[in-house]
């Protein structure tokens, strides 16, 4: 004898394992479309929220669009939803300073 396993042995030993590591592999894809829900839902809820401020700024509720940016402030996940949020803070900024000057 050589010292080397059986070739059916090793055969058989990497069989398990495959078997074993198949059921990890799916939940690991599982908890990655969860995740991948999870972020879309937060996107919704992003948007939903930006779009809250915006009918609170034209309606000149300038509190409730300041409230609607908090929400939406927990569910930007990214540089390009800060620079969404920001620009929309911008805005209300400027229709507040607008309806200041008016009133």
């Amino acid at each position: 004898m050589n010292g080397k396993p059986p070739l059916a042995t090793t055969l058989t030993i990497a069989l398990v394992i495959l078997i074993i590591s198949l059921p990890a592999q799916a939940g690991k894809e599982d908890l990655l479309e969860m995740a991948r829900k999870i972020d879309q839902l937060d996107q919704q809820d992003f948007l939903v929220a930006l779009d809250k401020a915006e009918a609170c700024t034209l309606a000149q509720d300038f509190s409730c669009a300041d409230v609607q940016f908090s929400n939406a402030a927990k569910f930007a996940t990214g540089a390009r939803d800060q620079q969404t949020l920001e620009a929309a803070r911008h805005k209300m900024a400027n229709e507040k300073a607008k309806w200041t000057a008016t009133h």
